[in-house]
């Protein structure tokens, strides 16, 4: 392996919020891996700043959309996939397990997105579950594109927005057209 597992397993999550946030239409800024007292870090950053010069405020982090739940669990769920699938190759290698705490921040965020909300808790469970639902299909559909992005984050310990694009658009193909390509400056060819 290319890394230590714990730094595959934090590339696994940071990478899962950068490709379902690449899918649904965010503009990465960064993703990186840091060190942590708790053996956990890292980040994946949005440039909220572009995404609003561009005609994308639905974006902001302050703001109540769905959708940003739905990229907070795909951290989640992208280590979880890397771990079930590592454990079902073999069962007896206790060396790839789920890293507890790496998801406590993110289930913040979402318990404050949701608080913003003007529902009842029934209406919050009939989101969080389609949330659910939605960062697990999209991490399926681009399971290449997330360890493409994490083999490259474990390697290098960072990348820049326009990195982690150019890397998920080659593995599921360019779109022909999108805004993000003229805000980052990036060239198809």
């Amino acid at each position: 392996m290319f890394a230590d597992t714990l730094t595959v397993l934090r590339a696994h999550h940071e990478a899962g919020h950068a490709v379902v946030g690449h899918a649904l239409g965010r503009c990465i800024e960064s993703v990186a891996l840091l060190s942590g007292e708790d053996g956990y870090g890292g980040y994946c950053r949005f440039s909220a700043y572009i995404e609003d010069a561009n005609g994308h405020p639905e974006w902001n982090e302050k703001s109540a959309n769905p959708d940003l739940i739905t990229i907070y669990y795909a951290g989640m769920l992208s280590t979880a996939s890397y771990c079930s699938f590592y454990l079902a190759l073999d069962e007896e290698d206790d060396s790839v397990s789920y890293p507890e705490g790496s998801e406590r921040d993110d289930l913040e965020r979402i318990k404050e997105i949701l608080s913003q909300m003007d529902i009842d808790q029934q209406q919050r469970e009939a989101i969080t579950d389609m949330c659910w639902t939605q960062a697990q299909t999209i991490l399926s559909d681009y399971s290449m594109a997330v360890d493409k992005v994490a083999a490259m984050l474990a390697k290098r310990g960072s990348l820049t927005g326009h990195a982690a694009h150019r890397l998920i658009w080659q593995v599921v193909g360019y779109p022909d057209t999108d805004w993000r390509f003229v805000a980052l400056g990036i060239n198809k060819k």
